[in-house]
């Protein structure tokens, strides 16, 4: 077991409550690629590859590795299996290469070693909803200019900062650029 979620579990053992099974959603977060932070719901048989028919299309330089029709993803109730489909590269769970294997919470599944990554995303629907009560007042967090202009001001990795005199620019790095230094620390 790992972790508070116990990502090393079958998924259908992490959303137990005495008999009771709830439903579980499942989605593949995209974390590599020009597509990063996307999360796709996966629902029935879904598969992946470079292919158009693909409910997961990989295109672009980061498909390179995945073949046509490179894996499916089966979700069975509350369990989630992959399977590569006899892919040039290979399918890497956690960066051991499977043909076969059940998903949990938060497992990377990698098409080519190298290739484009997704992460398993599960959730069950909530135990129960929170009533209010009619005299509480919920307030959002508040936000200050100054904590909008404190965000701006700070440059992201796939940012680098440009300085020109009284003014200091934020501009997306090429991909060739990432992960080098200028002499303005971007």
């Amino acid at each position: 077991m790992k972790g508070p979620l116990g990502s090393f579990l079958p998924l259908r053992l992490l959303f137990r409550e005495g008999l009771k099974q709830f439903t579980v959603n499942f989605w593949l977060q995209i974390i590599s690629g020009r597509d990063a932070g996307q999360r796709i719901l996966v629902q029935g048989e879904f598969t992946i590859g470079r292919d158009a028919s693909n409910h997961l299309t990989f295109a672009g330089p980061e498909a390179s590795l995945v073949s046509s029709n490179h894996a499916t993803v089966t979700q069975n109730g509350d369990s989630l299996q992959i399977q590569d489909q006899g892919s040039t590269n290979g399918t890497f769970l956690n960066g051991e290469k499977v043909t076969q294997s059940a998903l949990s919470h938060n497992q990377i599944i990698s098409f080519g070693l190298n290739g484009p990554k997704v992460r398993v995303i599960c959730s069950a629907p909530p135990q129960q909803t929170a009533s209010l009560d009619s005299s509480e007042t919920v307030r959002p967090p508040s936000v200050t200019a100054d904590d909008v202009q404190s965000q701006r001001d700070r440059p992201t990795p796939f940012c680098r900062r440009i300085w020109r005199p009284g003014q200091l620019y934020h501009r997306p790095r090429s991909p060739n650029q990432f992960g080098r230094g200028g002499p303005t620390g971007g």
